[in-house]
């Protein structure tokens, strides 16, 4: 009784021959699952690196035109020594650092400072 007497076709059991279970193939399939969990994750974290950017480039946008607008309103008060308006918007600006839930001033809230200072110049 020599080795090769005893290996009439064990070794295909062994290695579980069945087509597509054999060890080889469940590892390159485990890989290919391995793979197509790291290409999702890359492309999740390039959109939202891509969103987070733009979401940046926004915000920063609208606060730009914000803080222009009331520059703009500053200083037309400034030059017409409009002390009540210069003290609304001093004011705004002073409610707006106090909401810490929002860093910037959204258009419709500048458009309501610029109605309330228009309101104000009627009166004078």
């Amino acid at each position: 009784s020599t080795m090769s007497d005893n290996n009439d076709g064990e070794d295909d059991d062994f290695f579980g021959d069945n087509e597509g279970d054999t060890l080889p193939d469940r590892e390159n399939r485990a890989l290919e699952e391995q793979f197509r969990n790291v290409g999702f994750l890359e492309a999740f974290e390039d959109s939202k690196e891509e969103n987070l950017q733009r979401g940046f480039e926004d915000g920063y946008q609208q606060a730009f035109d914000a803080s222009v607008g009331i520059g703009e309103l500053l200083a037309e008060a400034a030059l017409q020594s409009d002390a009540v308006v210069v003290a609304r918007i001093r004011e705004f600006l002073e409610q707006m650092e106090k909401s810490k839930s929002k860093p910037a001033v959204s258009q419709e809230e500048l458009r309501q400072l610029q109605k309330e200072v228009k309101e104000i110049r009627q009166v004078d």
